[in-house]
Order: C-alpha cells, then structure tokens, then sequence
C-alpha cells in the first residue's frame, strides 16, 4: 500500500524541507533577522535567539574513529522551542521605516536608522534601518543592508547626546525653537 502523497514513479522521491517564511517580508528585517535553508539563524533575533526557537539540545551523540575525531554527530533530543516576544510594536515600525526612508531620500543619504522607545518604560517601540531587506528573498539583497546599524554601529557619545543637552536646554527655558540659531 502506497502513500497518496508518495510519488508514483520510480526514482522519484520526496525530500521533507521547510522554508521560514516571514509574512511582514522587509517590516523589522534587520530586528528579526533571517535563517538559512538549513533553519540556522544567520542576523538578529533569528541568529541571537536560536537556541530557543530551536529548543536547547539535551543529548547529542557523537562517532568517532579511532583518534578520537568526531566524524559523525546527531542531536537527538531537544528542549521544546519557545517563543520569542518584542517590544516592536508593527504600527510604529510601519510608521518609522516609512518616514525614515522619506528622510534619507530627502537629505541624499546613503543609510539612515530610527530609534522609537517608550520613554516610561524603555520598551523599543520601533528598531528602523534604511535601506533595508526582505528575508524572504535573502539572496537578493547586500550585506551591508542586512546588519542592525541601530545597535552594531559604534557612535560617538557626542553625536548622540547632542539633541539631550538641547532637549534639556528646551525644557527648562533657556531658549526657544526659534531661537536655535544661536545654540549651533
């Protein structure tokens, strides 16, 4: 008795494989990440959290010859995978990557990153990186697009604590908007 699902000619056999498939396509693509045809992570939270979508491996056996080279190696038990949450909220990324990609055009940049946090928790609300990727069609896309600037890039703290120290200045009425022409 056959399969229904078996092929009916001889030779002709089926492979059991399976594809992430990742329904937002480029929304949060450097944040997710992507994983490779064999389901290993290769960038972010698919590759920093891949022992948990996974499921840790409990027993692993290994064959070696006489030197004691291992020459062949099964992982025959796991953990049950878990799931992984984010703070990313999809309306404020949708929102994020969209006016991020108006303003990098705009100013004829070359890439440009956003950061949207909840300033009462420190919940990242929206992680964006332009220009960006789709992961499911990874092999399209450049490397330098699949990295998370946002937090593999060094800053200097200068740069980045500028728009404190004026945020600061604002708030206790040293000076007004309008008058910013005197803080540069």
């Amino acid at each position: 008795m056959k399969k229904a699902d078996k092929p009916n000619f001889n030779g002709l056999h089926w492979v059991d494989d399976q594809k992430r498939s990742y329904p937002y396509q480029t929304l949060a693509a450097q944040v997710i990440g992507y994983s490779n045809a064999d389901d290993d992570g290769k960038a972010g939270i698919e590759q920093s959290q891949d022992e948990i979508l996974h499921g840790a491996v409990i027993r692993k056996v290994q064959e070696r010859d006489r030197l004691g080279r291992v020459y062949d190696e099964t992982s025959n038990e796991r953990e049950k995978p878990s799931d992984i949450v984010l703070t990313i909220n999809v309306g404020y990324q949708n929102i994020a990557e969209q006016e991020l990609a108006k303003g990098v055009k705009a100013a004829e940049a070359k890439s440009g990153i956003a950061i949207v946090m909840d300033h009462r928790t420190g919940d990242i609300l929206a992680l964006a990186n332009y220009p960006t990727f789709d992961p499911n069609t990874i092999t399209e896309s450049t490397t330098d697009n699949i990295g998370n600037k946002a937090i593999q890039s060094m800053y200097s703290p200068g740069s980045v604590f500028k728009i404190v120290t004026y945020g600061s200045a604002l708030e206790k009425h040293l000076f007004t908007p309008e008058q910013n022409d005197r803080c540069r």
